[in-house]
């Protein structure tokens, strides 16, 4: 049986970093691709891993020794109890159950004069109590414990303000709370505590812990720091400050200290993750990869980890190197989002790299097979298209796209797409004449009409725009003028003044038509 009176019954979990911020391709000419990772504002060290220091354990063990100034004078009574009590909380043999049982009845007895010693102690008791019920699997008594040891160690501190162990027991106890906002009712008690001389190392990073979590990053780094001064080897309370570090954006000092830390652990992707965050945020994308890659050769790379770096291979052009990674990271976890790698097939496809983007469409076909939602279904189809029609691959673009609306009827990128197939401009032989005309002028309009007719209005404005071209390379009068009229409907659901210019240009034809 542990005999620290702060053990933990819980830890809080340490995530990897997600998003920092966009960063934009340089000279790139397209808009950025999400770069991005989670600058960590969850500690990287749970407080149960800092308990399994041996000099945080040596600064909480059981102590009944009253001190001076800061914990209450012991009356006779009071004494010749400890006497009685004291070997049944030592040694081997000790029995917290029958201790528990003890302090309770003396307190009982001594009614409103019982010392604060008795409802601190207790307070300690239970604490222990509800260690033990956790490690059982007992939830419940163990709740029931930690809250009777909050009670007393509150009427203790009431008896005796100046209470200084009392004060930083109870703020362990709402430092390791599963409610985030007992957090902040730690910080007055363990600020309390060392204004009564408690300046020891541990509590200390208590402090600097508790502060960090409520974003109080200046005086978490100040308690921190005290931390270090006290105990220079203590790499938990480390990698807090260097997480103060770069949640104030001072990303070199933070790299300075991450590189540190896994010198002494080079396995440790948090702090290569970190390190990830603070060159990200410098635009060093070079950096950036060299890490990343460190990672991944490590197997330790986690999925977002492998599309950052595949989106950051698409920027600098190694287009190969994307679908790679892009690919690792969909077989490693085909249980992630889909929808992130099929905005990776997208990514490739805005890049121009038509092959790697169905390539990776294609994996997505096996990897995520009965998985798939019906919009996710759509969304691939509908990229399909986009690349053969990219391609000059029409006829399997209007294959693609005709099962789409097989499915979707109203799905307006379908309708425009497939009536830009129908309505681009073909040689046709006529007789011994060849003429230029829509490959299938009634296909193509009856596809905008319906189009039109939607409730989407960027679909509605796209066929409107599309429509009037179509009706302009008739080049007859009633033909512009419905020309112009559609355009007008798209002017009032979108004002341009590129659209503004054409019904200009439009109206001079017709009115040059009408002249002749």
């Amino acid at each position: 049986m542990k005999r620290i009176l702060f053990t933990l019954t819980g830890t809080l979990c340490a995530s990897l970093p997600m998003a920092a911020q966009t960063v934009t391709a340089p000279d790139s000419g397209k808009a950025g691709l999400p770069l991005t990772m989670e600058i960590q504002k969850e500690p990287m060290v749970s407080v149960s891993d800092m308990m399994k220091n041996p000099k945080w354990i040596e600064a909480f063990v059981y102590s009944f020794t009253p001190l001076s100034d800061v914990e209450p004078t012991l009356d006779a009574v009071t004494r010749d109890f400890y006497q009685t009590l004291q070997p049944v909380l030592s040694g081997e043999n000790s029995n917290f159950a029958l201790a528990y049982k003890m302090l309770k009845d003396e307190i009982a007895s001594n009614g409103a004069k019982a010392n604060a010693s008795l409802f601190f102690t207790l307070g300690a008791v239970a604490q222990q109590l509800s260690v033990d019920a956790s490690e059982q699997k007992n939830a419940a008594q163990a709740k029931s414990y930690l809250a009777e040891a909050v009670d007393n160690y509150n009427k203790a501190i009431d008896s005796f303000p100046n209470y200084q162990r009392a004060r930083r027991n109870l703020g362990l106890i709402y430092m390791n709370s599963d409610d985030k906002g007992d957090i902040a009712k730690a910080i007055p008690h363990l600020e309390k505590a060392v204004a009564l001389g408690a300046r020891d190392a541990s509590t200390y990073a208590m402090l600097g812990y508790c502060n960090f979590l409520q974003g109080n990053l200046y005086s978490a780094e100040n308690a921190l720091k005290t931390a270090l001064t006290l105990d220079a080897s203590n790499k938990d309370v480390y990698q807090l400050l260097a997480q103060v570090m770069l949640q104030q954006s001072r990303y070199k000092e933070a790299r300075a200290m991450f590189n540190e830390l896994i010198k002494k652990d080079m396995n440790n992707a948090q702090w290569w993750m970190a390190l990830v965050n603070t060159y990200l945020a410098e635009n060093d994308l070079d950096n950036c990869v060299v890490s990343l890659e460190v990672l991944r050769h490590m197997k330790k790379a986690e999925t977002q980890s492998l599309y950052l770096l595949g989106n950051i291979y698409i920027m600098r052009g190694m287009h190969d190197m994307a679908s790679e990674v892009y690919i690792q990271a969909i077989k490693e976890a085909p249980t992630q989002s889909l929808d992130d790698a099929i905005d990776a097939a997208r990514s490739l496809a805005s890049y121009g790299a038509f092959d790697q983007a169905t390539k990776i469409l294609d994996v997505i076909a096996k990897n995520y097979k009965g998985t798939v939602k019906d919009e996710q279904e759509m969304a691939m189809l509908t990229l399909r298209s986009n690349i053969n029609i990219s391609q000059g691959k029409g006829e399997e673009a209007a294959k693609v796209l005709t099962q789409i609306l097989d499915r979707d009827p109203n799905n307006g990128d379908a309708l425009n797409s497939l009536a830009s197939y129908y309505a681009e401009m073909v040689e046709v032989q006529d007789g011994k004449e060849v003429k230029r005309q829509a490959r299938d002028f009634e296909m193509a309009e009856m596809l905008l009409l319906r189009a039109e007719d939607l409730t989407n209005n960027q679909a509605k404005l796209r066929a409107l725009t599309q429509h009037a071209r179509l009706l302009v390379g008739k080049k007859d009068t009633d033909s512009l003028r419905k020309a112009v009229r559609l355009l007008e409907r798209a002017q009032e659901i979108e004002s341009s003044e590129s659209v503004e210019q054409y019904i200009q240009v439009i109206r001079t034809a017709i009115a040059s038509s009408s002249a002749r």
